[in-house]
């Protein structure tokens, strides 16, 4: 069984704006009714949603596509969803992981955790609308994490720029000022062209790399 449902935005098709990439679902589960609900509920958020009935069938789909969240049985004939989630966290570490059961306990619920690393837990009967705002809340903090850490290497860039620059030239990157906190002018101490080629070329590899 395989559904991949696009949604559109009505919007932006109006205005012409650039739509925002559709987050991409994989659900699995053996329960053809449960998938139907559940695909029809998330939906309506404009995710893209993809159905499998059985794990192998998931790590077909994996083959075949990038998925950002996975939403899977525990109970399912052959590998079950911990194992399933477990191969996912190994093979995409990155991506999201939902579990569902009908029959939550404490040991199943730490074997998720350590083996399967999921993100969220959710006791049949589900909520469908519940796991939706999981979606949202848990890509939303995977967005976060990840602007993070581009920000955080910008700035470790940055600092090597001015490195290289300083020692190139030193005292180029040192700021004096005056009495009144007036910044004072000096000549450099090399050719200024070719300091200004240095740093085109640093500012030029620093583009590269992003």
């Amino acid at each position: 069984m395989a559904d991949d449902i696009k949604n559109t935005n009505p919007v932006e098709e109006a205005t012409g704006a650039k739509a925002k990439r559709q987050p991409r679902i994989l659900l699995v589960d053996d329960d053809p009714n449960l998938l139907d609900a559940l695909r029809r509920t998330l939906h309506k958020d404009r995710f893209k949603i993809q159905c499998a009935n059985s794990a192998d069938e998931a790590l077909q789909h994996l083959r075949e596509k990038k998925f950002d969240v996975i939403i899977t049985d525990q109970q399912m004939p052959g590998t079950n969803g911990i194992e399933l989630l477990a191969q996912i966290s190994a093979k995409y570490p990155t991506m999201i992981r939902f579990i569902l059961t009908g029959n939550a306990t404490m040991d199943l619920i730490l074997e998720a955790i350590n083996k399967g690393h999921v993100s969220r837990f959710f006791v049949k009967p589900c909520n469908g609308y519940e796991i939706a705002a999981s979606i949202r809340q848990e890509l939303s903090r995977k967005e976060l994490m990840e602007k993070s850490q581009k920000l955080i290497a910008k700035s470790r860039q940055q600092d090597d720029l001015l490195s290289q620059l300083e020692r190139k030239n030193p005292g180029i990157t040192k700021v004096d000022r005056d009495e009144d906190g007036s910044i004072i002018l000096k000549e450099p101490t090399g050719d200024i062209n070719v300091i200004l080629r240095e740093m085109d070329s640093l500012l030029s590899n620093d583009d590269e790399d992003d």
